[in-house]
């Protein structure tokens, strides 16, 4: 939930006078090249908590079963191949609400997918070499 919050916090639109965060559910990331006709991208701290999520799993990933960390790997990579073809979607129909909505979705899925392994990984000792 608190990923969530941070997610819909993080979104900003420009050109729009007085508008609320909740009335602005279309974000852009600009990890992802995407047009969202006049929504802007998402905030800063949705962007400092992404990049923090990401490092703790590059550290901590080791920690896992190799099967585990093959599973990841490939959530992952389907989350972000999804980002880039509604990205693709939304260029062509920057205005599109459903578009924009499974974007928002979907960016949260990667949130919530890195959050949940660091959470596990950071349970599991670090290996030591013997």
């Amino acid at each position: 939930m608190a990923l969530g919050a941070l997610l819909a916090f993080g979104v900003l639109r420009m050109n729009a006078p007085s508008q609320t965060v909740a009335d602005a559910a279309a974000p852009e990331l600009r990890y992802s090249e995407a047009n969202f006709g006049t929504y802007q991208a998402l905030g800063p701290e949705y962007e400092t908590a992404r990049a923090q999520l990401a490092i703790g799993l590059a550290e901590r990933i080791d920690r896992l079963p190799p099967d585990a960390q093959l599973k990841i790997e490939r959530n992952l990579a389907e989350i972000r191949r999804a980002l880039r073809e509604i990205n693709v979607a939304m260029a062509l129909e920057p205005d599109n609400t459903m578009l924009q909505q499974l974007l928002l979705s979907t960016y949260q899925s990667e949130l919530t997918l890195l959050a949940n392994v660091n959470k596990m990984a950071g349970s599991i000792p670090a290996r030591t070499e013997s």
